[in-house]
């Protein structure tokens, strides 16, 4: 008997079947843990945020690629000729990558002559499936990038380079090095205007972690940061905008004397890296 009660009063005293008084946390002890994750969370969102924006520069990759196969499956189809960069003032003429209608709205990518600020409601937007490369992507998805809000607004992100605007694909001596398509900020209407002639506002986007994508005339795209995208004449160290050797660029040489097509006849009818008129 003297031995059961013994054992007994081990089992009432083994840990798991004590009924401690301590069973919470004290308030410093709460304290610290919310510290801690508050620091986990600091070092953590970011990188989980830079994960989340690389997807999606994969996914705006993708997409310029199938645009570019869009473009080769076109020339081919077209005698070699690209299709016209997409002036808004010039698409009553027909034949560019994109369309638009002018009574719906877009966003400004640049102060206009009313003095509207970059962002502003216009009454111009861009129908890519009314574009002479839908019939070869066959989605209208393909045309703005997944990080870009204003690209799901106005239905584009990507804007095709004016240099190479109705021109001979033949007639670019390096295709590997000049621009097809630019993932641009604040699109608004599928041209970039790449003259040295005037201060363009058109530029590559830096949203994807301080950068964009690019599209080059022989289908790739690569990735650029922002900081080495030079896009206006007029800043210092920019002079991409007027060259015409290295990679990336927008001219080419065998285009013409100044790198871009300047024929008259083709001017009217696709436009050219000039200054865009009304027709």
């Amino acid at each position: 008997m003297l031995q059961l009660n013994r054992k007994l009063w081990a089992i009432n005293r083994h840990p798991r079947t004590q009924n401690f008084g301590r069973s919470a946390f004290t308030l410093i002890e709460l304290l610290v843990v919310i510290a801690i994750i508050s620091l986990l969370a600091a070092f953590l969102f970011p990188t989980f945020s830079r994960a989340r924006e690389n997807g999606r520069k994969a996914a705006c990759m993708n997409n310029m690629k199938q645009l570019a196969l869009g473009f080769a499956q076109y020339t081919a189809d077209y005698e070699g000729r690209y299709p016209g960069a997409a002036q808004f003032q010039k698409w009553a003429n027909g034949g560019h990558w994109v369309a638009g209608s002018s009574n719906q709205t877009m966003r400004l990518n640049a102060p206009d002559a009313a003095g509207n600020p970059a962002g502003t409601l216009t009454s111009v937007t861009i129908v890519p499936d009314k574009g002479a490369i839908y019939p070869y992507v066959k989605n209208t998805q393909v045309y703005h990038c997944p990080s870009s809000m204003d690209g799901e607004f106005s239905g584009l992100t990507y804007t095709m380079n004016c240099a190479i605007s109705g021109v001979k694909e033949n007639s670019i001596t390096q295709s590997s090095s000049v621009i097809l398509l630019d993932d641009e900020k604040l699109n608004n209407d599928g041209y970039f205007y790449a003259d040295d002639k005037v201060g363009s506002t058109d530029q590559m986007t830096d949203i994807h972690n301080g950068g964009g994508n690019l599209a080059f005339c022989d289908g790739h795209v690569k990735y650029y940061p922002f900081a080495v995208f030079p896009v206006s004449k007029t800043t210092v160290g920019q002079a991409l905008k007027v060259r015409t050797t290295g990679a990336p660029r927008f001219y080419d040489l065998g285009i013409g004397p100044k790198g871009f097509n300047e024929n008259s006849k083709t001017k009217s009818a696709w436009g050219t890296c000039e200054e865009p008129a009304a027709p």
